[in-house]
């Protein structure tokens, strides 16, 4: 019986402890789907910005080469120079760079050969060699993390086709964004210990990692889970194991029209370290009530043993006390039927004198053994002659 309560008490543990495990999860998925979302929203606010700009510098360069003022007032309506969109640019449809609102005039730039780059490479060459999927719809491309050729800095680049009124391509847009910005904006995110936060294109390959408080590059394919995830749905949350055996729960938000998605992903051990306490906690508790069972289970053994061994003395005593009366009653019964013939002898011998004697005092005396032969005799008439019945078992 005290093994069916432990096994019944484990097993009810053990439900508990998965239940809460996948309840820790589940609210971890939600949580980093709530933040990429959040992420997402910022990214999309700075790339809306940006995508006017480029939108109104193709509208001029459609129809004319832009002015150095119209380079600079564009980008800077967008609020977000210098520190986020670091340069707006032209480049022609041979893919040389023209004018910025760095370099109006191209002169720093000495008009430098841009199209083999993937971000002008895409949009004049028809054997590019990069997914559809690194195109919007409306043809909008951004890049991987480049180094830029005259600058040598870091950014990512999006990229326009312009086409003139005849239909014929006028040039490429190009707007380079810092990507120090993003990542520290999402560095801000609490990751936990091996958490990471992508900005990844629908192609599959990543742009911008912050992975444990730090930024890297990262142009390595996305998980095939999650890319799956990517174009099933624009949001949700999703598990995957990693290829070195990690499990990451990941949450994830395509950012608007735009051909990127920001992806929030944490360890499921940094997920379950609540949980992992609290299974320690239950299980030491368990393992306490166990034993406290135990315990009483033996106490009521002991006591169980120790009623028993009062019981078996009891009987013991019992029998001995009926084998006591048992032997009295043998000797009252030996004892009547020694006495019975003497008495009856003496009472006659004691009537017929009595009867017969001519002396008085003979007479009286035979008259007192008489009455003491008869009281004698009713003694032992009184003396139970049947065995007493045995007394009632002990249950």
């Amino acid at each position: 019986m005290m093994g069916l309560a432990t096994v019944v008490l484990c097993g009810s543990v053990v439900v508990m402890l998965s239940w809460q495990r996948q309840v820790a999860l589940t609210q971890e998925e939600e949580e980093n789907a709530n933040i990429a979302r959040a992420l997402r929203e910022h990214t999309l606010r700075i790339l809306e910005n940006v995508n006017q700009a480029m939108l109104r510098l193709s509208e001029v360069g459609a129809e004319r080469a832009p002015t150095d003022l119209e380079y600079l007032r564009f980008a800077n309506e967008t609020g977000l120079v210098p520190g986020i969109l670091t340069q707006l640019s032209w480049v022609g449809a041979d893919g040389r760079f023209v004018g910025s609102n760095l370099d109006p005039t191209g002169e720093r730039s000495q008009r430098v050969d841009l199209s083999q780059r993937d971000h002008v490479r895409v949009h004049l060459s028809d054997r590019h060699g990069l997914p559809a999927s690194s195109l919007s719809a409306d043809g909008l491309f951004v890049s991987q993390i480049l180094t830029g050729k005259v600058s040598g800095k870091r950014s990512l680049q999006l990229s326009r086709k312009v086409y003139g009124r005849d239909g014929s391509v006028k040039g490429v847009v190009v707007a380079s964004l810092n990507p120090e910005y993003f990542e520290s904006v999402y560095r801000d995110v609490r990751l936990g210990g091996q958490g990471r936060v992508m900005l990844a294109g629908v192609d599959g390959i990543g742009r911008i990692l912050v992975l444990k408080s730090q930024q890297v590059d990262i142009n390595q394919p996305i998980p095939t889970e999650l890319l799956h995830a990517l174009t099933q749905q624009r949001e949700g949350a999703l598990s995957h194991t990693g290829v070195d055996g990690t499990t990451w729960v990941n949450g994830y938000s395509r950012v608007g029209h735009y051909p990127l998605a920001v992806m929030l992903s944490t360890t499921a051990q940094t997920a379950l370290t609540p949980w992992y306490t609290m299974r320690a906690m239950v299980w030491g508790l368990t393992c306490l009530l166990t034993l406290v069972l135990l315990f009483a289970a033996w106490v009521v053994h002991r006591s169980l043993q120790t009623l028993q061994r009062q019981h078996m003395a009891l009987q013991h005593s019992q029998s001995q006390v009926q084998q006591a009366c048992e032997a009295q009653h043998q000797v009252l019964v030996a004892l009547n039927a020694a006495l019975k013939p003497p008495l009856t002898t003496l009472q006659s011998f004691a009537e017929l004198i009595a009867l017969r004697s001519a002396e008085p005092r003979s007479r009286e005396h035979a008259r007192l053994i008489l009455q003491n032969a008869q009281d004698m005799e009713a003694q032992l008439s009184r003396t139970p002659l049947r065995t007493p019945p045995p007394p009632p078992a002990q249950g």
